[in-house]
């Protein structure tokens, strides 16, 4: 039996199955992919963005949330044979590209040229950006607002962004950045139905006087603390998260660019998003509190087995009484299953070059998307789950 095998640790399951999988990808286009096909099914329109900028990619996410879209990456001059599968396979017709200032034209030709409608959100900067996207989509009645900038240099705060992000996916709300000292430019272009603002991060970020500007614009504000990291996602979750049963993603903060792209699928799927230090006792102890207050459905791990390794796995299988999936990854290819076309998708790419040609049967995936370290991701029947004692010597 290898690692994949379940690990309860002696533990009694509950009584409904909860699988526990590790979900990654071997670059990030192959992780947005995975994402992709983790949680949706089929979607004629799907957004793209770029995979350099983490504050574009939050605004894209909580954009396409909003519209119960899925995230894929492309290049700024190139689009990743793993993006074009997983067009393909969504059975794609439109792509909505999020970008500052035109980045990505090039891209955008290419996808005209494989037959898809291109339509583009893009202005001069993240702010402009994310004011527009703010009203676009659905009337929003509240707004996340997240700093673009931290004192005086142009640097972010990746895991305080990510959490903006989830946030917005709980409430349903557009993201916008605000330059600190500068809440009125934000203000004056939000539309007039906005009358609670969820501030993201610490006050210091925002400049002085944002709250009480935000407030005089007839805006309550709810600041929302970013650190220690493990406990601002479990506080988020258990203030904003889902109600019932629900699918719970776990992000590891050495790794974070797969805990970002998994926000859509989460929001599409009603599910908690938990980040925490793995190797961390007080991270995995705040973890481990969090998960007890959620019905959870199923646990998804994002990134690899080092990541997380068998004790932190130990701690997730016995608080949810679940079990960890194993997967055998299929080569990269076309099969038949049952009269359906099943797309497999490699995480290092399958070189498909430039020609690829939509075909007419409609890739469908039959069973759940996982990441085997050595292999990638892939599409792979149910029937291929083990399980008994972990086996890393544990």
């Amino acid at each position: 039996m290898g690692p994949w095998s379940s690990a309860t640790a002696g533990a009694e399951t509950t009584k409904g199955f909860v699988p526990i999988r590790l979900v990654v990808g071997e670059n990030r286009y192959a992780a947005a992919a995975t994402a992709s096909q983790l949680g949706f099914r089929s979607s004629r329109e799907v957004v793209v963005t770029v995979a350099d900028d983490l504050r574009v990619l939050a605004l894209a996410n909580a954009f396409a949330g909003r519209l119960g879209l899925p995230v894929l990456l492309v290049e700024r001059n190139r689009v990743p044979d793993e993006t074009l599968l997983e067009l393909e396979r969504l059975g794609a017709t439109q792509v909505i590209a999020v970008a500052p200032d035109n980045a990505l034209a090039t891209s955008l030709e290419r996808l005209s040229d494989e037959g898809l409608a291109v339509s583009m959100v893009s202005v001069v900067d993240e702010r402009a950006l994310s004011l527009r996207l703010a009203t676009e989509g659905p009337r929003a009645d509240r707004v996340v607002i997240a700093p673009s900038l931290t004192g005086d240099e142009d640097v972010i705060d990746p895991p305080g962004l990510l959490l903006a992000s989830v946030i917005a996916g709980y409430l349903d709300a557009p993201l916008v950045l605000q330059e600190p000292g500068h809440p009125d430019d934000v203000v004056a272009n939000l539309s007039s139905s906005v009358t609670a603002a969820y501030l993201v991060g610490r006050p210091d970020d925002f400049g002085e006087g944002s709250g009480s500007a935000y407030r005089d614009g007839g805006i309550t504000t709810y600041p929302t603390r970013v650190a220690p990291t493990a406990e601002a996602f479990a506080e988020a979750a258990s203030r904003f998260g889902p109600e019932g049963t629900s699918p719970v993603y776990i992000g590891e903060i050495d790794g974070l660019l797969n805990a970002n792209v998994m926000v859509p699928t989460a929001t599409a799927e009603r599910g908690a998003v938990l980040l925490a230090d793995p190797h961390n006792t007080a991270d995995v102890a705040t973890m481990r509190d969090a998960l007890a207050q959620i019905d959870v459905r199923e646990v998804n791990l994002l990134g690899s087995l080092d990541a997380f390794g068998a004790p932190f796995r130990r701690v997730v299988t016995v608080t949810v009484g679940g079990t960890i999936v194993r997967r055998k990854m299929p080569s990269p290819a076309m099969r038949t299953s049952g009269g359906d076309t099943v797309l497999l998708l490699a995480a290092a790419g399958v070189g498909l070059g430039a020609g690829i040609k939509r075909r007419r049967e409609r890739a469908v995936a039959t069973g759940d998307v996982v990441v085997d370290d050595d292999k990638g991701s892939g599409v792979v029947d149910e029937t291929s789950q083990e399980h008994g004692p972990d086996d890393d010597g544990q």
